[in-house]
Parts: C-alpha cells; sequence; structure tokens
C-alpha cells in the first residue's frame, strides 16, 4: 500500500526535499503546497491524504490553523509540524499520538524514521 502525504511550505527547497525524500526512501506518494489556502484546496480534491507535513510558519494561514482545518476535516489524520524554533510545541488542541514536530534544518534521517512510525502506526 502507497501511502499519501501533503508537504505544505512557502519555501520551495525545503518542500523538494522533503517530496525527495518521501518519495525516493519511502516510495510514498507526496502532493505539494505553498501555503494554508492551497493545502485545504488538494485536501478537499485529494481524499485518502494521511499524513500533513506542514512548516508552522508561512504567510496567509499558517501550519496551526491548517492543522485546525485538517482535524475538522479529518481528525485521525497524521500531522507533523516542523520548524526552525528549537522550543516548538503545538497548542494543547493538536497535541496526540498522531501529531510530532521535527526540527529544521532538515536531517533526512530523521525526516524519514519520523514519517515512517507515524504513517506504520
Amino acid at each position: 500500500m502507497t501511502h499519501t502525504v501533503l508537504v505544505v511550505d512557502d519555501d520551495r527547497l525545503n518542500r523538494c526535499i522533503l517530496s525527495q525524500v518521501l518519495e525516493a526512501r519511502k516510495g510514498y506518494r507526496v502532493l505539494e503546497a505553498e501555503g494554508g489556502e492551497e493545502a485545504v484546496e488538494i485536501l478537499t480534491k485529494n481524499p485518502g491524504i494521511e499524513l500533513l507535513i506542514t512548516d508552522v510558519n508561512m504567510p496567509g494561514m499558517g501550519g496551526e490553523e491548517l492543522a485546525r482545518v485538517v482535524r475538522q476535516h479529518d481528525p485521525a489524520m497524521c500531522i507533523c509540524f516542523y520548524t526552525a524554533h528549537r522550543d516548538y510545541r503545538p497548542p494543547r488542541d493538536l497535541c496526540g499520538a498522531r501529531t510530532h514536530v521535527i526540527e529544521k534544518p532538515i536531517n533526512v534521517d530523521v525526516v524519514a524514521t519520523t514519517i515512517s512510525g507515524l504513517l506504520d502506526e
């Protein structure tokens, strides 16, 4: 079974790195969005997305607001925030077993292991 992941980041390079890691190393189907608004459109048109990977700080709809929309749409979806802020913790309403945080700069081994763990639970 191929897992489907949505990667959301306003930084094109970060999106490309994450997508390549998940496609090449893990064989996942990866969809990309430049921001929260575009991500919501993709989510509504692509049922079966199992994981949202989102940057926390983006122009317009940020990662936390996007995660709240996602939880309303699909409460069971895994959410992985990634951020350069070492002390970042998701707000209480977004915490849980199906939520994780990855720190920037992106370590491809950590990303691959973390995402596999979330999707294979």
